[in-house]
């Protein structure tokens, strides 16, 4: 009884009438609670189950449609081993003719029926009954399977269970019917329908068919007419409710009695550790004016061992003497909160420390001592630290990256801009300008400001009155409330010119495969012809008019055999061998072949080797490359030129010249001289190979050739043997 007594003694009688109030507001709550509940857990499963069922039925059709694609293959392959094929369901077309039927389903024109359908299986109604058509394509057959989709429902769908289908507004029933339920257009409701209600899922089957389950609703909430609308349960949770709400109000009448009884053995701790509670979790040393230690916490006596009475400055910091820049004075002077940042503060340990002293006042405003707050900033100045780290080596990548990379505000001002963006605009300052006076391209900034994203973008920028081609990519960002943007510029020079050696690589490849097959389909009639010629020749009589006719033919036949023979040395088609030989020999043979040439013309000939003439290559090509090119010299001197011929050592590497004295080559010329067929001659005195020829054999050496002319002043021919 004098439990009860001291229980009720904190509890007012009109705080027992509230809970008792509170307890039936809570029975009759949860009693209301526990029905909705209960009838909206089971409308969701209820759906949640027949959407379960679709799933099942679309996952049937495609499991079906998987096994029909492996059995179609392997029909295709009996029926061309000449095998015997027995699937039911089955016709198979080939050559869009019937070949194979066994089905009961007959269409006229089976190809009009599918036209226009790319998918492999299809829905389709076939005399008021929904079928699956799965079809199977390969080569010229055609593989077709006819699936009742009432097959499928019975495998899936329960007895109980309504399914159906609906397209173009036609309903099918594939269960039991309900013929006069009208279906909406929703994925999940409830509907009447004589006096039953039925839940309804509905989902999109195919195209423009929608599949339906649904289901009476009494199957689903039987188990709600059993159901108590209050239970013990109910109860018995109340009771512990209220019996809760008792003993907290007990126990909290029972803290501020015992609080009044305790209150004044508090009130001097509460003054004296005020300020040391709001900053408690970091080292706190409450010292006295002389600098000797009056209390201190864990975290201080976990890091050096005190003792109280001891100087602080040769406990905490190791020091026989006040610790340099010391701000205890100032603020038992000033009465201030005092900050400073030391390093290595703490003895035997490395790192950073704030150290914040605060004055603790008496009742009269007097500073009776100092708190000392100690805090560990190790790991934030680490911290920094490795972030400003951070940041300078992306600046280092940001400057040194091979892309222009700038960033713009909204107004198109320029915020930021790496090394790379100087160089390529040439401007050692781009920030605050506007990125529109570099980059004149309205579609670019269009596009970014529809999209926050261009990936990409292939424009031009004017340099010293020259177009260069660049690559842009920009990407919008949100910088706190500012938008900004992005941007990646990249000089395309150097890949539009590999490009362009690439097209010319692949051009030169497919006009030597053209004129490799020109060459051999003419060689074979050729040599019959030069044959026969000189057949002729040796049983004509001299003088005869018909031997002089032979021999045109004969003189006709080498010189064509000539053209062969350069157009197959084009197609490289004659490989040859590689050594060791003397480039001289190669140039005295080329002079030997156009002597009478340079004799015709009084040309002087000038060769100087100054450097080890030893060369590997293939001798024969090398003798067609001088040739080539001299004779082109021949042909651009007028009579009494000169042509110089050296060979030296430049820059590490034998280098071959060739330069006349003749009349140039023009700007508009020059970058097509080594074309295929291309010539300034006339008609009949060249074939425009000889150029490309030595092309393709300096290339094929892995060499490298150049060019120098001045229209009528000189033309000079460099190639750089590796």
């Amino acid at each position: 009884m004098d439990f009860v007594k001291n229980y009720f003694k904190y509890i007012e009688t009109y705080e027992i009438l509230l809970f008792l109030f509170i307890f039936l507001l809570f029975i009759f709550g949860s009693a209301v609670f526990i029905d909705i509940k209960s009838n909206s857990k089971l409308i969701n499963y209820a759906y949640s189950f027949q959407n379960e069922l679709i799933s099942k039925f679309k996952n049937k059709i495609e499991s079906n449609f998987i096994e029909f694609q492996r059995k179609a293959a392997n029909i295709i392959d009996l029926i061309e081993d000449n095998g015997t094929v027995d699937n039911d369901g089955i016709q198979i077309f080939k050559n869009k003719k019937l070949i194979l039927d066994n089905s009961d389903v007959y269409i006229n024109d089976i190809y009009s029926f599918l036209s226009g359908i790319n998918d492999l299986y299809l829905i389709r109604i076939i005399r008021e009954v929904p079928y699956i058509i799965y079809v199977y394509k390969k080569d010229n057959y055609l593989v077709i399977k006819y699936q009742k989709v009432k097959k499928i429902v019975d495998e899936v769908v329960p007895n109980n269970f309504y399914f159906a289908l609906i397209k173009d507004d036609k309903t099918y029933f594939l269960s039991d019917s309900l013929y006069g339920l009208k279906f909406l257009n929703k994925k999940y409701y409830t509907v009447s329908y004589e006096n039953l209600n039925y839940i309804v899922s509905s989902d999109i089957l195919y195209d423009n068919i929608r599949v339906f389950i649904l289901s009476n609703k009494t199957d689903y909430f039987r188990i709600l007419n059993e159901l108590k609308k209050i239970s013990f349960i109910n109860v018995l949770i109340g009771i512990i409710f209220i019996t809760m709400l008792i003993l907290i109000r007990y126990y909290i009448g029972k803290f501020y009695y015992e609080r009044e009884k305790f209150e004044h053995l508090f009130e001097f701790e509460h003054e004296k550790f005020e300020s040391i509670v709001e900053a408690i979790g970091e080292g706190v040393v409450l010292v006295d004016k002389n600098y000797n230690i009056l209390w201190a916490n864990n975290f201080i006596k976990n890091l050096v061992n005190l003792s109280d009475g001891e100087k602080c400055f040769l406990s905490i910091c190791g020091n026989e003497d006040i610790c340099e820049n010391c701000n205890l004075k100032d603020v038992v002077k000033d009465k201030k909160v005092k900050t400073r940042r030391y390093k290595d503060f703490i003895k035997g340990k490395t790192g950073h420390y704030d150290v914040i002293l605060s004055p603790l006042l008496n009742s009269q405003g007097e500073v009776v001592a100092v708190v000392e707050l100690i805090r560990d900033l190790t790991d934030l100045v680490n911290l920094q630290i490795q972030v400003q780290e951070s940041e300078n080596y992306l600046r280092n990548i940001l400057e040194n990256i091979p892309d222009a990379i700038i960033t713009f505000d909204a107004n198109y001002k320029i915020l930021t801009a790496n090394i790379q963006a100087q160089k390529l605009f040439f401007s050692k300052k781009l920030e605050d300008d506007d990125i529109r006076k570099f980059i004149n391209d309205n579609q670019l900034f269009e596009l970014l400001k529809d999209n926050r994203f261009v990936e990409h973008y292939d424009t031009y920028i004017q340099k010293n009155d020259k177009s260069i081609p660049v690559r842009i990519s920009a990407l919008e960002i949100i910088n706190e409330s500012d938008k900004h943007s992005l941007m990646i510029i990249r000089d395309m020079s150097k890949i539009r010119a590999l490009e362009a050696q690439l097209i010319e690589r692949e051009k030169l490849s497919a006009l030597g495969l053209l004129a490799g097959g020109v060459a051999h389909e003419i060689n074979n009639p050729l040599v019959g012809i030069l044959n026969f010629a000189q057949l002729l020749d040796k049983r004509l009589p001299e003088g005869s008019y018909e031997k002089k006719l032979v021999k045109t033919i004969i003189d006709a036949s080498k010189d064509t055999k000539n053209i062969v023979s350069n157009l197959l040395l084009f197609a490289r088609h004659k490989e040859g061998e590689y050594s060791n030989f003397d480039i001289k020999e190669s140039i005295d043979f080329a002079l030997k072949i156009l002597g009478s040439s340079l004799k015709k013309k009084n040309i002087n000939v000038n060769v100087e080797i100054s450097c080890d003439s030893i060369i590997y290559g293939n001798r024969g090509k090398v003798h067609q490359v001088i040739i080539n090119i001299l004779s082109n010299a021949i042909d651009a001197l007028n009579i009494g030129g000169n042509i110089d011929i050296k060979f030296e050592y430049i820059e590490g590497k034998k280098v071959l010249t060739v330069r006349d004295n003749g009349i140039g080559i023009s700007s508009d010329v020059k970058s097509k001289i080594f074309d295929p067929f291309f010539t300034t001659k006339e008609v009949g005195k060249g074939t425009g190979l000889g150029l490309a020829i030595v092309k393709s054999i300096v290339e094929e050496h892995g060499w490298n050739i150049a060019v120098k002319s001045e229209e009528n002043f000189y033309t000079e021919f460099k190639i750089i043997i590796s």
